[in-house]
């Protein structure tokens, strides 16, 4: 069998885990590709080393997109996400539900751009999305 890149980046996560090293940033530069569960690897990965800021591709797929922010809510030492996928409306809208349900280790999301929104709705649902986060770490 041929070893590609993907096997040593896997080989390279399995010690990082093993032997309890840490990671505090990562960017990823191709698809992802997530199985149909709620424990992708990825998600496993990011807790096992403890990521604490990971840079993600474009997804192009409003499906994959919302279950990557609904299985970082369960990543606990992840602080920052930066996602270049453009944000619509119906996105922020169920960002905003996902943070007041008590999403208590949501991490701060940095946006490629809003699609569809005037800057006045933007900066309303940036700060009611934020909001949600502080009061859930604080006060939840």
């Amino acid at each position: 069998d041929d070893i590609d890149m993907i096997d040593i980046i896997n080989d390279l996560f399995i010690c990082f885990a093993e032997n309890a090293y840490t990671i505090d940033s990562l960017s990823i530069k191709c698809n992802l590709n997530l199985t149909d569960t709620d424990h992708d690897p990825l998600f496993t990965l990011i807790n096992s080393v403890k990521l604490r800021d990971i840079s993600l591709p474009k997804i192009n797929n409003k499906q994959k997109l919302l279950k990557i922010l609904r299985n970082l809510n369960n990543c606990v030492h992840l602080k920052t996400v930066e996602l270049n996928d453009d944000i619509d409306q119906e996105m922020i809208e169920w960002m905003i539900r996902l943070t007041k349900s008590g999403a208590k280790s949501f991490p701060q999301l940095q946006l490629n751009a809003f699609i569809g929104l005037n800057t006045q709705k933007m900066d309303h649902c940036l700060n009611e999305f934020m909001s949600n986060i502080v009061y859930n770490r604080v006060c939840g």
